[in-house]
């Protein structure tokens, strides 16, 4: 399902104004509909003539890019547009949360997030932010941060325990350092979820295991979402037996990414040359988890038949991707290459100038889905781009009413999943010049 994305404001003036700082600096539009106040829903949560929630009844506004339209004539809404934009999901969620506000009214949320770094993490973060708020919680100011020090994160994490917080969100700047912060979260009985990046516990292996399909996308672009969670499921607290550390894992998946670019490659044809695919690969930061998960979803499925004549480790920066690949054609001159997979939209866009200054026009995938590599998909720079979603905010929503009792979907999650992979698609530059003028990233 493509989403197509409407983010509502907070429903603080504090909190609204910091969100439409971090929306302004990742290109989002400040004007969007009011999230519902406590013990209220929106107005498109309104019981329609039926007696059904027209949020979670009504899918004739649908259209085919999975965007709720503005046709509103079966919803109670007297506003058009105070759920265009939203996807049917989100819609789901929100209406569903509201409609929990007389148990879950005054709980307060803190939310420790990356500050400032680069144009995913900021829209990951107000996607977040809206959501939980959208839903009826509100999410504490005291702990926002305004660096990307991992030590000014963990005295945030100690302020929001000694707040006595009812559930705190983690989107951490490094995976290590967080095995005391999260026991003192557990002696607290504040759960935790963590968003983005993974930590690494000593019990706990949310981030080592990935075996959800996070998407399944054809190649014109359909995307077909599979939130299958089964093999993840965590287990269910009984007594004597202590609450894991980390409650839930929300994420893209950076291996079924992996996966798909190599499915691509290895779905060229070279039969009519009569010779293997040639390639090479520029991955992203040598030992950064991002680049670990993208590189071992590409080398569990990549073909036998394809060729890699060298990897290299780039900053994932344009100009990395340029020198790296540049450097490695003056090495290998004589190779005919056919493609070149990089690890994200800015080295792959590098590596396609290096390639058309070295006069070859190699198949180019890259990972991501920013609005750089959607155009450079469209004007034919790119062939490929894997989307790697940072709206994480309506999956952390379902997260964060599960841990704290209350399920919004107990058909689609029976028991509370251990990750909540966010679904993602594949960009062709016909679904890439449909989705550019709504990516806000």
């Amino acid at each position: 399902m493509t989403r197509l994305r409407v983010v509502t404001a907070l429903s603080s003036a504090s909190l609204a104004t910091a969100l439409l700082i971090s929306l302004a600096g990742c290109g989002a539009s400040p004007a969007r509909p009011a999230a519902a106040p406590h013990g209220s829903q929106p107005a498109y949560c309104e019981t329609s003539a039926d007696g059904d929630a027209a949020g979670s009844s009504d899918k004739k506004g649908s259209d085919s890019a999975g965007k709720i339209s503005a046709d509103t004539s079966s919803r109670s809404s007297s506003d058009p547009t105070d759920h265009a934009g939203l996807t049917q999901q989100q819609i789901d969620a929100i209406c569903s949360a509201t409609a929990l506000t007389g148990q879950l009214k005054n709980k307060m949320i803190a939310y420790i997030g990356i500050a400032g770094v680069g144009a995913f993490a900021r829209h990951a973060s107000a996607d977040i932010q809206h959501f939980v708020t959208a839903g009826g919680f509100t999410v504490s100011p005291d702990h926002m941060l305004t660096s990307n020090d991992p030590l000014e994160q963990v005295s945030a994490f100690d302020k929001a325990i000694s707040a006595r917080v009812a559930a705190i969100i983690l989107y951490p700047a490094e995976q290590t350092g967080w095995q005391e912060e999260l026991e003192k979260a557990r002696t607290a009985g504040i759960p935790v979820i963590v968003v983005g990046n993974p930590v690494q516990t000593t019990d706990d292996d949310h981030g080592t295991v990935d075996t959800t399909t996070a998407g399944d996308t054809t190649t014109s672009g359909d995307t077909s979402t599979n939130g299958d969670t089964t093999t993840n499921k965590s287990k269910q607290k009984t007594d004597g037996e202590e609450a894991p550390l980390v409650a839930s894992f929300v994420s893209p998946s950076n291996e079924w990414a992996g996966e798909q670019a190599a499915e691509y490659v290895n779905s060229l044809n070279s039969s009519e040359k009569g010779a293997k695919l040639t390639g090479l690969v520029i991955s992203g930061a040598l030992g950064s988890p991002q680049a670990q998960g993208r590189e071992k979803g590409w080398e569990s499925k990549l073909s036998s038949s394809v060729r890699v004549v060298e990897t290299q480790h780039g900053d994932w920066t344009r100009q990395s991707g340029h020198d790296l690949t540049a450097d490695i054609l003056a090495r290998h001159p004589s190779t005919p290459i056919d493609f070149i997979f990089a690890a994200n939209d800015s080295m792959a866009i590098g590596a396609s100038q290096a390639a058309q200054e070295a006069g070859i026009t190699p198949q180019i995938i890259s990972i991501d889905g920013t609005r750089a590599g959607l155009q450079a998909l469209v004007n034919g720079s790119l062939s490929r781009v894997i989307e790697y979603n940072p709206e994480m905010g309506v999956d952390t929503l379902h997260a964060l009413t599960a841990v704290l009792g209350h399920r919004l979907d107990p058909e689609k999650y029976p028991t509370v999943p251990r990750v909540y992979r966010v679904p993602s698609q594949i960009f062709t530059a016909a679904s890439a010049r449909a989705a550019l003028p709504y990516r806000k990233y």
